[in-house]
C-alpha cells in the first residue's frame, strides 16, 4: 500500500481533526493494524476511552463520540494519543510521524 501524502501536523492528534476511519470498532482496529512507525515499526495501541461528543445530522443518532488510542512503537520517546472517529469515513491518512503500510 502506498503511503499517502502527509496531513497537517495536527491530523489525528486533536479532537478537532480526528482520523475518520468509519466502520465502527472494526474500522478503528483495521486502521491501527495498517499504521506503522516512520521506518515501518509495528505499533502497540491501547484504547483509552471515548471523549469529545460531536453532532452530525447525517448519523442515525445525530452525532457520536471519538475514541482515544494511546499508540507507541519501538524507538518512540513517549506514547502519543490519536483521536479516531468510527462513525464517519474519509480516506484515512497517516498522522505526522507515522505511515500506512
Amino acid at each position: 500500500m502506498e503511503t499517502p501524502a502527509q496531513e497537517p501536523s495536527n491530523y489525528g492528534y486533536t479532537p478537532e481533526n480526528p482520523i475518520k476511519v468509519g466502520g465502527g470498532p472494526d474500522g478503528e482496529h483495521e486502521y491501527l493494524q495498517h499504521l506503522r512507525g516512520p521506518e515501518g515499526q509495528q505499533l502497540s495501541y491501547n484504547r483509552l476511552g471515548s471523549c469529545c461528543g460531536f453532532e452530525d445530522a447525517s448519523l442515525p443518532f445525530g452525532g457520536g463520540m471519538l475514541d482515544m488510542y494511546e499508540v507507541t512503537y519501538e524507538g518512540l520517546e513517549k506514547p502519543v494519543t490519536l483521536f479516531l472517529d468510527m462513525y464517519r469515513r474519509e480516506e484515512p491518512r497517516a498522522p505526522s510521524g507515522f505511515r500506512i503500510d
